[in-house]
Order: C-alpha cells, then sequence, then structure tokens
C-alpha cells in the first residue's frame, strides 16, 4: 500500500507500509497534492509547491525518487516544471521505461 501525506505543511511524506513515513522534504513551503508511482525499483513521488513563490510567484511541480530500500535519492528534490501560472494537481503514471506527469496550470 502506497500513502502520500503532508504534515502540518510543511513536511511531505511518504509512506510504503514496510518503511513506515519516510522524510520527502522538509522545505519550510506550502507542499500539497502529492502522487507517486513506480516505475524500475524505484518510486517518484511529485507534489505542488511554493518554495520559488518568490522567484516564480507561481506554484511549481517538483519530484524526488525513492529508492526499494526506503532512502530518498533526491535528498533536495528537483523542480519538473514552472513558471507563470500556476502548476497544480500533478499525476503521474509509469510505462516501460519513463514516468508521465501530467498537471493543471493556471488554476
Amino acid at each position: 500500500m502506497i500513502r502520500l501525506k503532508i504534515l502540518a505543511i510543511i513536511v511531505l511524506v511518504f509512506s510504503v507500509s514496510a518503511f513506515g513515513w519516510i522524510r520527502v522534504s522538509t522545505v519550510e513551503m506550502n507542499e500539497r497534492q502529492s502522487t507517486a508511482a513506480w516505475l524500475n525499483n524505484q518510486y517518484l513521488v511529485c507534489w505542488s509547491d511554493d518554495r520559488d513563490m518568490s522567484i516564480d510567484t507561481a506554484t511549481t511541480i517538483r519530484g524526488a525518487r525513492i529508492s526499494t530500500n526506503g532512502n530518498v535519492i533526491d535528498t533536495s528534490s528537483f523542480l519538473i516544471d514552472g513558471g507563470n501560472p500556476d502548476r497544480l494537481m500533478p499525476e503521474i503514471c509509469a510505462g516501460n521505461s519513463d514516468w508521465l506527469i501530467t498537471f493543471q496550470t493556471g488554476c
């Protein structure tokens, strides 16, 4: 079972029942609307993120990979897409060799 949850609106966490809670992001900004998918022995977790609001003035989509043993591979996360207008409500699915990430803009 995969569960995604935001605790105290500053910590994005990811849970795989075998590992308990895994801290994915600890940036003190508004992280929300998380989603995840499994491919090639790792998870990709994506979410809407306001950390770049002072630069972009818009919400971005960020992501991080998690290994099969529960370690966060991308400890600083990475930008998937940003800029004006806002990027919100990401969804992710895995294909044979890549992930597909969709989101809404201008909401």
